[in-house]
């Protein structure tokens, strides 16, 4: 343990020097030349949150108001849904960047989303193991007792049989509504170039989490990605994988991380954003992962919303986290930026947290983060520094590693 802890003290570094440079920061005047960054949790799949065509149309009516020029958006798992929010927002963010082609007329794809040998092979198999599960909950069941039915599934089937409530309109939907688009979309207002979307598992495992890289003019190369959560009570993924290559979500997500992390050097001054699933525990917020959010400082990554705002994004205020049965406020969702880029942080907020639909449903499960950074005039250099942490932060991140 002490030697762990000694590796967690160089992993704060980072967080560390800039704890005393933030409030000197964030009291500048406000820069009339900005670049502002934003990502958000959309929970927008019909087996979660409520009024999923409700949140969608209120979405896309926040992106037309938002001033990000850079949006990262997570958990808009369906194409047809990823297509909406494209036609709704294309002439405010010229650049979308998608794992599908949401240009694509989908009735130009006559290919069924499921096969009947492969609707049947799981339906027979959930009737007999998983009786009245459905949704997330049904994938959740087949994984564990279905195995060889799983394998006969497509990767559109598999969205079209867990993400929807379609049932056997599955067999005649076309597959093209259900691409595998890892639920990311990034938004820019910038040209986007040297555009790449990475799963970090091959498709034959059924794997649903990736990120989406790309060059932002003006702001450098942006990653906008989704890592696996360890909130689930019981590790059940990714299917088809016989021995499962992982024992818990967190080893699943270190490895994503260090997927992550792979070239990290050749990048110009790189932020990655999204929902990471881990993150610190300013006052009222509780740690979630505190390895990981570690192992990001070690990188000279650190997330200014933390550092100067810290609310919780996963938050039990928010009935939509309660209703899971969720008690603890997290800071789960980040915009992370190299040492020398929080110099030029002038505000970070919180948003989205005040958004409901007219039957008072929120927007999401999830609350945005948004950064403002005073537009560069000489290139961003990157790195750690030389700062050793307070003893007293590194003794509540080993307290916390401990529990």
């Amino acid at each position: 343990m002490e030697k762990l802890c000694r590796y967690l003290a160089l992993a704060v570094v980072a967080t560390a020097a800039t704890l005393a440079t933030v409030n000197a920061t964030l009291r500048l005047p406000k820069h009339r030349c900005e670049d502002q960054l934003a990502t958000y949790n959309a929970a927008l799949f019909p087996s979660g949150p409520p009024e999923m065509e409700e949140r969608t149309n209120l979405l896309i009516q926040q992106l037309r108001r938002s001033t990000a020029d850079v949006f990262c958006l997570q958990e808009v798992w369906l194409t047809e849904t990823q297509r909406k929010i494209y036609q709704g927002v294309k002439d405010r963010y010229r650049y979308i960047v998608s794992p599908v082609d949401l240009t694509q007329d989908p009735s130009s794809d006559t290919t069924p989303a499921c096969s009947v040998a492969g609707f049947q092979a799981a339906t027979t198999c959930s009737v007999i193991q998983c009786t009245n599960a459905t949704g997330l909950a049904l994938l959740s069941c087949l994984l564990l007792n279905c195995q060889p039915a799983l394998r006969e599934l497509s990767s559109p089937c598999i969205y079209c049989l867990f993400f929807t409530t379609r049932g056997q309109q599955c067999l005649t939907d076309s597959a093209s509504l259900y691409g595998s688009t890892y639920g990311l979309m990034l938004l820019s207002k910038r040209r986007l170039s040297d555009i790449k979307v990475e799963p970090f598992e091959s498709e034959g495992t059924g794997q649903i989490r990736a990120y989406i890289q790309a060059r932002v003019s003006g702001i450098g190369d942006v990653m906008c990605t989704h890592l696996s959560t360890a909130l689930a009570p019981v590790y059940s993924g990714p299917p088809f994988i016989d021995p499962l290559p992982f024992s818990t979500y967190a080893e699943r997500q270190y490895d994503e991380i260090l997927k992550l992390f792979n070239g990290i050097e050749n990048l110009q001054t790189p932020v990655f954003m999204g929902d990471f699933n881990h993150g610190p525990a300013p006052p009222g917020v509780t740690w979630e992962l505190p390895f990981h959010y570690g192992l990001m400082n070690a990188r000279g990554l650190v997330s200014p919303y933390a550092l100067a705002d810290g609310r919780c994004t996963w938050c039990v205020s928010n009935p939509l986290v309660t209703a899971q049965g969720f008690t603890e406020n997290l800071v789960l969702d980040h915009v992370y930026v190299t040492t020398t880029v929080f110099e030029r942080v002038q505000k970070v907020k919180r948003i989205f947290d005040n958004i409901s639909t007219a039957n008072g449903t929120p927007l999401s499960d999830h609350y945005g983060v948004q950064i403002y950074l005073q537009r560069r005039t000489t290139p961003d250099t990157s790195g750690l520094l030389p700062l050793a942490p307070p003893q007293t932060f590194l003794d509540e991140l080993c307290a916390a590693a401990s529990d």
